[in-house]
């Protein structure tokens, strides 16, 4: 079948485009694929839970291959950079004067290289999910591999959200450590007898800290969808952010339940023996790309099922 809308071949079952969520069937929702100004739209927990387990449930050989992908992809990015540090390590016993670019090289590549791979991936992974959730069925490899453009906009966002991130929490917790430093003197370790005082610094520096997680929590909630709208509708970074930020509005502590709730079954294939992650990793992006369909008003793959006679009475 060719959606009306945007021209894509998509299955004969679908009532609306697993693309751009267009009516084909259903005439009477139409759903624009434009981004919304604003939404108001709350939360349905219940739903959002039911609706992944099911469509998990339902699609449990595409997910778990989802997962052996990313999973395999993490493990040997985690085994390669074991081995440059191990290079890391050796270079700086045999050449204590490489020690430092050794290190130097190594970090970068674990916080760069390492990073970059893992963000294309896991734009595949969204968008196969988001696929999933709208109905569609099987495995789709080209999902996994977005085009040059979409992952660069990919790669600003998390960077941004990065230093967004790190600003909230460190920067407070480091100006009150760098007041404690220059308090006695730009000196490290302190003087004899100062220990205590620098200590009690570095506690309201840790405390500081702690409480900054709040907001940075916060934050990362409101944004979480800014990485679904570049994975569905390629919009731009600061698009992305705001409307992740509009749509979210009201809905931090369902946002929060659903997350730890999600993230808590994602995980549970860690209790065996770490293997079953691979099998339930996928269950946290099938839950994000569900909680992006219903606060944009889109339906998912389960709003389509339509009874028998319902449909005798349309034709």
């Amino acid at each position: 079948m060719i959606c009306p809308h945007c021209g894509t071949t998509i299955p004969e079952t679908c009532q609306f485009c697993i693309y751009c969520g267009g009516a084909v069937a259903a005439q009477d929702a139409v759903y624009s694929p434009d981004p919304p100004a604003t939404y108001h739209v709350k939360l349905n927990l219940e739903k959002l839970l039911g609706n992944t387990f099911e469509l998990y449930k339902r699609n449990f050989a595409t997910m778990c291959l989802v997962g052996v992908i990313f999973f395999g992809v993490w493990f040997v990015l985690f085994s390669f950079g074991m081995v440059t540090s191990l290079v890391a390590t050796a270079i700086g016993i045999l050449e204590p004067s490489l020690r430092l670019v050794a290190t130097v090289c190594d970090h970068i590549f674990s916080a760069v290289i390492n990073n970059l791979i893992v963000w294309y991936i896991t734009l595949g992974v969204l968008r196969q999910c988001l696929y999933t959730a709208r109905g569609g069925t099987g495995f789709q490899a080209e999902l996994l591999l977005p085009p040059f453009m979409m992952y660069l906009r990919m790669v600003g966002l998390m960077i941004l959200l990065g230093c967004l991130t790190l600003v909230v929490m460190l920067l407070p917790a480091g100006i009150v450590l760098v007041i404690g430093v220059l308090s006695h003197g730009v000196v490290f370790p302190p003087p004899k007898g100062d220990e205590a005082m620098m200590m009690a610094w570095m506690g309201a520096a840790l405390a500081v800290l702690l409480v900054c997680m709040i907001p940075a929590i916060w934050i990362s909630i409101r944004l979480s969808l800014a990485q679904l709208f570049i994975a569905d509708l390629d919009t731009g970074v600061i698009d992305s952010l705001k409307y992740s930020w509009q749509i979210t509005a009201g809905n931090f502590w369902m946002l929060f339940v659903a997350s730890l709730v999600l993230g808590i079954g994602s995980m549970m294939g860690m209790f065996l023996c770490g293997v079953g992650f691979m099998l339930t990793v996928a269950i946290l992006y099938l839950g994000n790309a569900l909680v992006y369909l219903q606060l944009t008003g889109q339906p998912n793959g389960l709003d389509w099922v339509v009874p028998s006679q319902e449909l005798e009475v349309r034709s």
